[in-house]
C-alpha cells in the first residue's frame, strides 16, 4: 500500500465533495485522479466566475472545500475567493478554499491568504501534502 493510500485511509475522505476550479486540463486530470482515489467526489469548473456561480447555485453544504487555481481566464482565483467570502450564506462564505497553483513565492502565498483562502499548495501536487492540508479543514 502506498503512503498516499495510508494517509487517505487514516483521514477518511470517502464521500467528501470538492469543487475544483482549474482551467488546465492536465492539472485538473491529475488532481481529479488523486482525489477520486481517496473516495472524494469532484466537480470541476474552468474559471473563477464558474466557481462562484457553482457555489452560489449549490445547496448549502454541497461542497466540503474548494481547490482554487490562481491564474484562470474570466476571473482569477483571488477575485473568486473574495466574491465567495462576501456571500451572505455562512455555509458558502466560510467554505475552506485551498489554492492549488504554480505561483509559489512568499508574496503569492500571502496574496492567497489576503484574498481569503485558507491554505496554499504548490503545483505539481504532492498527494501527501494535499491530503494533510485537506485534513486540516474537513
Amino acid at each position: 500500500m502506498s503512503e498516499t493510500n495510508c494517509n487517505t485511509q487514516h483521514l477518511n475522505f470517502k464521500g467528501k465533495r470538492i469543487l475544483l476550479a482549474e482551467d488546465n486540463d492536465l492539472s485538473a486530470e491529475v488532481a481529479i485522479a488523486i482525489l477520486n482515489d481517496a473516495g472524494i467526489e469532484v466537480s470541476r469548473v474552468v474559471n473563477g466566475k464558474e466557481c462562484v456561480k457553482a457555489l452560489a447555485e449549490a445547496d448549502p453544504g454541497k461542497f466540503d472545500a474548494i481547490f482554487m487555481d490562481i491564474l484562470m481566464p474570466e476571473m482569477d482565483g483571488y477575485c473568486a475567493s473574495r466574491e465567495i467570502r462576501a456571500m451572505g450564506d455562512p455555509q458558502k462564505s466560510e467554505i475552506p478554499i485551498i489554492a492549488m497553483t504554480s505561483k509559489t513565492f512568499d508574496e503569492d502565498r500571502w496574496n492567497c491568504l489576503v484574498a481569503g483562502m485558507n491554505a496554499h499548495l504548490a503545483k505539481p501536487i504532492d498527494p501527501k501534502e494535499l491530503f494533510n492540508t485537506l485534513g486540516e479543514f474537513i
